[in-house]
C-alpha cells in the first residue's frame, strides 16, 4: 500500500487565540493553507466542546494524511508526557545509532522492544542512558523539529514534558520519506509500536479506530502531583484515511477518569473528522 503522508517540518506554524483553548493555523510565508484545515479544526472544536465541563486539562490532535487537513486544540500546552515519551527516546535511540552508521545491535532491540510492547521502565532507564539522557534527547528532538519537548532532569525520564504539536511532528517522523529517521529506522519503530500492549481502555487510538486497532500506537499514564496524566499517540487507518493522533491530558482526579476523558476525546475528533469527508 503506498502512503501519502504531510511533513510536519513544512507544516504550518501554530499560534495561540484568545479562545480557550482553541488554536489556529497562521500561514509562513510561502506556505500553502492545507485544504479543509480551517474546517477541520472548527470540527475538532465543536467536538470537544461536550467535554470542556470534565475538569482537567485536555489537548488533542488529528493529521489527516491522506487530505493534509490538520486541526489542533490546545497544541502548544505542556502536559506531563508520560508514556509517550518512550517513543521519543526510541526514536534519539535511532538517530544515534545512524550517526554512528552502525544498526541496532542484539541488546540494544531487546531492550527497545521490552520499552515500547512491555512499558518496562528497567529497560526506558536503560535506554535513556544510552541516549545520554536529557541532553541526548534534547539533542534528537532538535533533528526531529519537537521544539516544545523538555526532558526531565538527570535520569528522571518520568518528569519529562511535551505538547500536542510535537507529538503530532513524531508521528509524522515514523512515516515520512522526509523524516531524519530512515526507512529502516522508521520500520523498526513501527514494527514495534504495532505490538504495543494496550490492556484495554488504554488504548484510546483503538477505541478511534471504531474497535478495530490502530496501525500504531503508544499509550501511558501516571499519578502526578496533580493528579493523574495520560498520553496517547499514534497511526489509525479509518474509513481510507490515515491518521495521525495525539492527545495528552492531566489533573484528573483519577486513573479511570483520564482514561475515559482521553477515549472520548479520540473517539470524538476521529468520528467527527471521518462523517464529515
Amino acid at each position: 500500500t503506498e502512503i501519502y503522508t504531510l511533513s510536519l517540518h513544512d507544516a504550518l506554524p501554530i499560534s495561540q487565540t484568545p479562545a480557550a483553548g482553541r488554536l489556529v493555523t497562521a500561514p509562513r510565508p510561502g506556505a500553502p493553507e492545507a485544504a479543509g484545515s480551517a474546517a477541520f479544526n472548527q470540527q475538532l472544536q465543536q467536538a470537544l466542546n461536550p467535554l470542556a465541563g470534565r475538569g482537567g486539562r485536555l489537548a488533542v490532535g488529528v493529521i489527516d494524511s491522506t487530505s493534509g487537513a490538520r486541526a489542533v486544540y490546545g497544541g502548544l500546552t505542556r502536559f506531563p508526557a508520560t508514556g509517550v515519551i518512550r517513543v521519543g527516546i526510541l526514536a534519539a535511540l535511532l538517530l544515534r545509532h545512524q550517526h554512528r552508521a552502525a544498526p541496532l545491535d542484539r541488546a540494544a532491540r531487546g531492550l527497545a522492544a521490552r520499552m515500547i510492547e512491555q512499558d518496562d521502565a528497567r529497560a526506558t532507564a536503560r535506554l535513556w542512558r544510552q541516549i545520554g539522557g536529557s541532553r541526548g534527547l534534547r539533542a534528537a528532538d532538535r533533528r526531529l523539529w519537537l521544539r516544545q519537548t523538555r526532558p526531565g532532569p538527570g535520569g528522571r525520564w518520568r518528569l519529562s514534558t511535551t505538547t500536542v504539536t510535537d507529538q503530532l511532528r513524531l508521528m509524522s517522523d515514523l512515516i515520512s520519506g522526509r523524516s531524519p529517521l530512515t526507512g529502516g529506522s522508521r520500520r523498526l519503530a513501527l514494527g514495534l509500536l504495532q505490538q504495543a500492549r494496550s490492556p484495554g481502555a488504554w488504548n484510546a487510538a483503538a477505541r478511534a479506530a471504531g474497535g478495530g486497532a490502530p496501525w500504531a500506537a503508544a499509550n501511558g499514564g501516571s499519578r502526578t502531583r496533580h493528579g493523574w496524566a495520560f498520553g496517547s499517540v499514534g497511526v489509525v487507518r479509518r474509513s481510507g484515511h490515515l491518521m495521525e493522533l495525539a492527545v495528552l491530558s492531566d489533573r484528573q482526579p483519577s486513573r479511570r477518569a483520564s482514561l475515559e476523558l482521553a477515549a472520548r476525546s479520540e473517539e470524538r475528533r476521529v468520528g467527527k473528522e471521518c462523517r464529515s469527508r
